[in-house]
Parts: structure tokens; sequence; C-alpha cells
């Protein structure tokens, strides 16, 4: 199932995250305007759009650890339309009870392959991925389109 998503810089929305150099699979450019049969949250001036690829993007997620050693490299768009290599590990968040519960959220860390100072916060949730990548001035955020059921990537259960 493919889901429409926003690259957002700074302020910009935007979406997504791709194993190491296969992204073909996972997205794909949208260009001209964004059809949605929801609102979206928000309603940004400067963006990017890309068509993910729902499934690919949670068993990739779903299959990564805790261990920063072994982690795999995701690549994750940005604002100028190229994707950008990350090391992700699942750093979790919430006690065991809550995670118990609500098993359908996951959240990570990721460091930049060619620069460790650039770091990324990223969860994925019933709501779809959201990153929040730190690159001082460059700073950008990876989010759905909408929250809707039809847009953005979300998962349902």
């Amino acid at each position: 199932m493919k889901k429409r998503l926003l690259l957002r810089a700074g302020c910009v929305w935007s979406a997504g995250s791709v194993m190491a150099a296969d992204y073909s699979s996972l997205w794909k450019v949208i260009t001209g305007p964004v059809a949605s049969a929801n609102q979206p949250v928000l309603q940004p001036t400067v963006y990017r759009a890309f068509a993910g690829n729902e499934q690919v993007l949670h068993d990739m997620l779903a299959g990564i650890t805790i261990d920063a050693a072994a982690a795999p490299v995701i690549d994750l768009p940005t604002p100028d339309g190229s994707f950008r290599a990350f090391h992700i590990w699942q750093t979790p968040v919430m006690e065991e009870g809550l995670a118990t519960r609500y098993a359908g959220i996951y959240t990570f860390t990721a460091t930049a392959v060619d620069n460790h100072m650039v770091t990324a916060k990223i969860d994925y949730t019933p709501y779809g991925l959201h990153a929040l990548v730190f690159d001082g001035a460059n700073t950008f955020l990876v989010d759905p389109y909408s929250n809707g059921g039809n847009d953005g990537l979300r998962r349902e259960g």
C-alpha cells in the first residue's frame, strides 16, 4: 500500500525512511499538488512530497533492535530532495507496562553515516513515521501529510 507523505525542512513537511541505497522500493517523489481526502495537520508553504510504501517501512522498522553496535542503515529524505544515510537503533522510552499496552509504538535514535554529529529522533506509531533531524541550521522534520486513513504513513491496530 502506498501512502502520501511530505518532507518539510525546518518547518517544511517531509516524510520517510528507507534502508540504505534501496529507497526506490519505498519512496517515490510526488510532483505537483498532493491530493488528500483528509485535512493536512499543518499547511506548509515549502515542502517536498513522497509516496511511501508503508508495508516495506513497517517491516524494516519492526526488525531494528536496541543494539547500536549492530545498527542498520536507513535513508531519510532531505529538504533538497536527496536522501541521507543514518545508522538507526531502537531506543524505547516507555516503561515496560506501557510498552506492552502500546506495542505498535517504536522510538529510535539515529546518527548520520557521514557525520556522527548529525542526529535524529524517530518514532513510528499508528499515525505514521515522524523524524526530527538535528543538523544545526539545516535541522528538518519528516512527517506524514495528515493523520487520515488514506494518506500519511498510518497503521491501524
